[in-house]
C-alpha cells in the first residue's frame, strides 16, 4: 500500500515522494511540504514531464515497502522491541476489571 505520492520539484528538477498525510496537512495549513528525504518541494506544473526520482526518496520508499518477515517482526529487526510494524499490545488482567482496594 502506497501512502505517498511522487511530486516533481521545480527547484531541483527531481521527483520526490511526499506522504499523503503530510501533503494534506500542509495544503490545509497553507505551508510548504517536504519529501521523505527532507527536501522542500515546490511542485512543478502538472503538464511538466516527470523528472529523475530522488535517490534518497527511492531508498526510503523501498525500505517502507519491504516485506515484513514474520519470524523477526519488522523489516529485518530483532522482533523483540515494539515499533512501527510491531505495535505493543496490552494484556488484560485475568479475573475481569480493575482491582479495587
Amino acid at each position: 500500500m502506497n501512502d505517498f505520492t511522487w511530486f516533481s520539484s521545480q527547484t531541483d528538477g527531481q521527483d520526490h515522494a511526499v506522504l499523503d498525510v503530510a501533503f494534506a496537512e500542509a495544503r490545509a495549513r497553507g505551508i510548504d511540504y517536504a519529501g521523505l528525504c527532507g527536501h522542500v518541494v515546490w511542485p512543478a506544473p502538472l503538464w511538466a514531464p516527470p523528472g529523475r526520482r530522488c535517490a534518497r526518496c527511492t531508498a526510503i520508499t523501498a525500505a517502507r515497502s519491504a516485506p515484513v518477515d514474520a519470524s523477526t517482526g519488522a523489516n529485518g529487526g530483532s522482533g523483540g522491541e515494539p515499533g512501527r510494524f510491531r505495535p505493543t499490545r496490552r494484556r488484560r488482567r485475568r479475573g475481569g476489571g480493575p482491582r479495587v482496594a
